[in-house]
C-alpha cells in the first residue's frame, strides 16, 4: 500500500498512552471562552455546564507541552491552512 499518513483524532491520546505509537502529535487548542461557546453550540448545553466539563480536563499546557505542534484554533483561523503547514512540516 502506498499509506504515508495515517491522523489518529484521539482527545484523550496522551492520557491513554498513544502518543507513544505516533510519530507526531498535533495539540489543538482554543481559548477557554470559545471553546465555551462551541461546547455549547455542539452539545446544547448551558454555559456553567460547559465550564464543568472543562475544569475536570487537563488544560492546554499539558497537551503543548508534549506536542511536537500546535494549532491555535481561534476565530479567525484558517483551520485548513494551518492543518497544511503542519502536514508540510511532517
Amino acid at each position: 500500500t502506498n499509506i504515508r499518513i495515517v491522523v489518529n483524532d484521539a482527545p484523550l491520546l496522551l492520557e491513554a498512552g498513544l502518543d507513544k505509537v505516533c510519530d507526531y502529535v498535533v495539540a489543538l487548542v482554543a481559548d477557554k471562552e470559545l471553546k465555551i461557546k462551541r461546547i455549547c453550540q455542539r452539545d446544547n448545553i448551558d454555559e456553567k455546564t460547559a465550564e464543568s466539563r472543562l475544569n475536570i480536563q487537563n488544560d492546554d499546557k499539558f497537551y503543548t507541552d508534549k506536542a511536537d505542534f500546535v494549532i491555535v484554533n481561534s476565530k479567525n483561523c484558517d483551520l485548513k491552512n494551518e492543518i497544511e503547514k503542519v502536514l508540510k512540516e511532517i
